[in-house]
C-alpha cells in the first residue's frame, strides 16, 4: 500500500490502515463516501454467497491474501490506487515496463501483481470489458456542463454583490434554465456509466472469488492413466481353464486427482512452490487448458495437494 500511496508522509492521515487480519479503509474516509463508492466499498459487497464475509466489517484486502483477492481489491476502493500507481488498468496482463520498476528484493510484489493481473485478465475475458470510452464521454459531458453553467452564472450576474437576494434567485433560475438540456444529458450519461461500472465491478469480483462448484464425478474409465483392478469371475470357467478376468476401472480418488494434476504441472516444466504460501507459476493456465478444466479448478487442486505436501 505504501507503493500506491507514496505521496503520503509518515504523519499524514492515510485512507487505509493495516491490521493483523487485513487492510481496511479508514473510517474518516469511509464516512464521507456514499455507500458502495470509493472508500466505502470492499469486494465483500459483491459476494453474498454462503460463507462470504460481512461487508460492514470485512477488510478490502485480507491478510494473508491470494492473487485473486488482490485482483478483486484493485478493482475499486482504496486498492484501486495500486493499479493507478502502476498506470495499468486491470483486464490485461502486466507488461515488463510496469514490472521493471520493482527492485529484486521486492520480487514477491512483482510475482503477486503479475498473477493478480493475469487472473483479472482471465476474469474480464469471461465477463467482458468495461466501456472506458463511454466513461470518458460522460466525464466530458460533465465538464461541458460545469463550464456552461459557470458562463451562464456570469452572464446573468448571479454573484453580483449589489443584487438583492430575490434578484440573485431569479438570475440563477434563468441561468439554470439555459443549461438544463446539457445538465440532463450529463446526468443521464453519469447515471448510465455508474450503473455499468457497478455491474462490471460485481461481475469481476464474483468471477474472481466465487467458489467453484464441485466438479461432477468422472465416469469410470480404462485409459492408461487410470488405476485398474483385476477380479476373477468364479463359476464361469471349465475344469482346467484359468478363471476369466473382468477388468474394472476404479475412479480416481480426490487426492489421486490432485496429485495427478500437480504432476502434470511438474511434467510441463513449471517451477512449483515448495511451501503453502508462494504463488503458482504463470504457466498453470496452459496446463488447465490442456486438462480441459478451469484455471480456478486447477488452482484449488494444487492448493489442496501442496497443503498435504508442505502443510504442518
Amino acid at each position: 500500500m505504501k507503493f500506491a500511496y507514496g505521496d503520503y508522509g509518515e504523519r499524514d492521515l492515510k485512507p487505509y490502515e493495516i491490521r493483523e487480519d487485513g487492510v481496511y479503509a479508514v473510517e474518516a474516509f469511509r464516512d464521507v463516501c456514499q455507500p458502495g463508492t470509493v472508500y466505502d466499498w470492499t469486494p465483500a459487497d459483491e459476494m453474498g454467497w454462503p460463507g462470504s464475509p460481512n461487508p460492514d466489517t470485512a477488510p478490502f484486502l485480507p491478510i494473508p491474501f491470494n492473487a485473486a483477492q488482490l485482483a478483486a481489491a484493485m478493482i475499486d476502493g482504496p486498492g484501486q490506487s495500486i493499479a493507478h500507481a502502476l498506470e495499468r488498468r486491470l483486464g490485461h496482463p502486466l507488461d515488463d515496463d510496469a514490472l521493471n520498476g520493482f527492485p529484486d528484493r521486492m520480487r514477491w510484489m512483482r510475482e503477486a501483481l503479475t498473477e493478480a493481473y493475469a487472473l483479472a485478465a482471465d476474469a474480464q475475458s469471461a465477463v467482458g470489458a468495461f466501456d472506458y470510452q463511454a466513461e470518458a464521454r460522460a466525464h466530458r459531458l460533465a465538464e461541458q456542463y460545469d463550464e456552461a453553467n459557470g458562463q451562464a452564472n456570469d452572464r446573468e450576474g448571479v454573484f453580483d454583490r449589489k443584487a438583492t437576494e430575490d434578484e440573485r434567485r431569479a438570475r440563477r433560475e434563468r441561468a439554470s434554465a439555459s443549461v438544463l438540456p446539457l445538465k440532463m444529458a450529463a446526468d443521464s450519461a453519469k447515471d448510465a456509466i455508474s450503473k455499468e461500472w457497478r455491474q462490471w465491478r460485481a461481475s469481476m469480483v464474483r468471477q474472481l472469488l466465487r467458489p467453484a462448484p464441485p466438479e461432477p464425478e468422472a465416469p469410470l474409465q480404462t485409459s492408461a492413466d487410470e488405476p485398474t483392478q483385476l477380479y476373477a469371475a468364479p463359476g464361469h470357467q471349465q475344469a482346467g481353464e484359468a478363471s476369466p478376468v473382468v477388468r474394472v476401472a476404479t475412479e480416481k480418488s480426490q487426492e489421486q486427482r490432485q496429485a495427478y494434476r500437480w504432476q502434470q504441472c511438474v511434467d510441463a516444466g513449471l517451477s512449483m512452490p515448495t511451501d503453502t504460501y508462494s504463488h503458482f507459476p504463470r504457466g498453470i493456465r496452459k496446463v488447465a487448458e490442456a486438462l480441459k478444466i478451469t484455471r480456478q479448478a486447477l488452482r484449488q487442486d494444487l492448493n489442496a495437494h501442496r497443503e498435504r505436501l508442505f502443510g504442518k
